[in-house]
């Protein structure tokens, strides 16, 4: 018989063709729709989704869910305002949805919206997880923990508390809660390939591949662990591929490719083809040893006819906390005129640019810093110092071997990675003397 549920169980049975056409086949209706949105949402594609769960809103306007959905999937097409203009609307209808302030705690960055979420729904897993992102250790912590308490698998409270754990030199406990982040598919990727997940074997005459996860800077730091497998058989790393050329210079005793990276609905698909005995992510390096090695290798640095400092941020947060943001870094540009600064920030939107190049110490070279991981480093080399939060620009700084001072204190590859500089506000005026 054919009926929405029918077709949501052929998508779900990996016939999302056959779903379609069967949906085609009845009359509209608000189940019709709703089934036709679930189904876009979940492959990914949003922009027909939005239409889909905007119907479904209009034909039951009283179903806070409908709502809910139309906001996500408006964000994910990269409309910000308007996803954030329809949270609003849903507040209005439904201002006691905890589910809707912490939406629109994601989609505006403000943490009082998790602080209403937690005043309706005291077990809020997401809202306490988002809200310690805004507090100060020891709350963060207690967040953390109460989260996890409610979610036990909850890969974003696991992670988060591994984080908080790390920061506070408990590696071995904070490991046993970052396992949690390969279950977030949208971060560290489901991976697919023949090997063996590696459990601390002895690496002696094994095969290996290395398998990167996460963001591009994530992969370059955890790659400076790879010498936890020097003794093996053989080694090799599927990594971005933007780093793959300077990851074999570092490394030239292993075999360093790309992976394949596929991004279905919300969920990372990586692939890597190479035979090997064993394979582990590229995080879990830094589980089973403690060397660190520079993962990025560069012929030169570059050259500035005066004393330069390297700079970058998070672009798009703006002043919010607990980021350092454009306006973090207008203010640093601006209160030190007698230092020059260049850009690394590869993000940077038009109006960030322009608020930095009112200021004539201001560098902004021509570059392609997004696609050129070697000028990136060659830059940094250059500088005397390299500022910022912990994005993929300060990661490749560090992993050159250029003098990279963190600006985020409770970040935890503080403590884990070893010798990561950080510093307080009042500490980079001093550098900045």
């Amino acid at each position: 018989m054919n009926t929405p549920q029918t077709a949501l169980d052929l998508h779900n049975a990996g016939r999302t063709h056959d779903a379609a056409l069967m949906l085609d086949t009845l009359d509209p209706s608000l189940p019709v729709e709703q089934v036709r949105a679930m189904i876009a949402s979940d492959i990914g594609r949003n922009d027909i989704a939005v239409q889909h769960w905007s119907n479904c809103a209009l034909l039951k306007p009283g179903h806070h869910d409908f709502w809910y959905n139309w906001a996500l999937c408006l964000d994910k097409c990269d409309r910000r305002g308007d996803a954030i203009e329809r949270c609003e609307d849903a507040l209005r209808r439904f201002p006691d949805s905890d589910q809707l302030w912490v939406l629109s705690g994601i989609l505006t960055g403000n943490a009082e919206c998790y602080r209403k979420a937690l005043s309706i729904n005291p077990d809020n897993a997401t809202a306490m997880t988002n809200l310690a992102g805004f507090s100060c250790p020891t709350k963060a912590l207690q967040l953390f923990r109460r989260a996890v308490e409610l979610e036990p698998t909850n890969p974003h409270a696991n992670t988060g508390l591994a984080y908080e754990l790390f920061a506070r030199g408990d590696i071995a406990a904070g490991w046993q809660h970052y396992e949690y982040r390969k279950m977030d598919y949208t971060a560290s990727a489901v991976i697919h390939t023949t090997a063996k997940p590696w459990a601390e074997e002895p690496v002696s005459g094994k095969s290996f591949v290395v398998i990167g996860e996460q963001g591009i800077g994530d992969e370059c730091m955890y790659l400076t662990g790879l010498e936890v497998l020097r003794g093996a058989k053989s080694v090799s790393v599927a990594c971005e591929p933007r780093l793959v050329d300077y990851v074999q210079r570092a490394y030239p005793w292993a075999s360093v490719t790309a992976h394949h990276s596929e991004k279905i609905g919300d969920t990372v698909q990586r692939t890597c083809e190479v035979d090997a005995d064993y394979y582990l992510p590229c995080g879990d390096l830094w589980r089973y040893g403690n060397q660190r090695t520079n993962s990025l290798a560069v012929a030169e640095p570059m050259r500035f006819e005066r004393p330069t400092v390297g700079i970058c941020w998070r672009s798009g947060f703006g002043g919010r906390k607990p980021w350092p943001g454009i306006d973090w870094a207008v203010a640093l540009v601006r209160d030190n005129p007698h230092r020059q600064f260049v850009n690394m920030q590869y993000g940077v939107t038009p109006d960030e640019l322009a608020q930095l190049q009112a200021y004539d110490n201001f560098l902004n070279l021509d570059v392609d810093l997004y696609n050129d991981v070697g000028v990136n480093c060659e830059i940094a080399l250059g500088c005397d110092y390299v500022l910022g939060p912990a994005t993929a620009p300060m990661m490749f700084a560090k992993c050159s071997g250029a003098n990279a001072v963190f600006c985020e204190l409770s970040y935890w590859w503080r403590d884990m990675a070893g010798g990561m500089v950080t510093a307080t506000d009042d500490e980079i005026k001093e550098i900045l003397r």
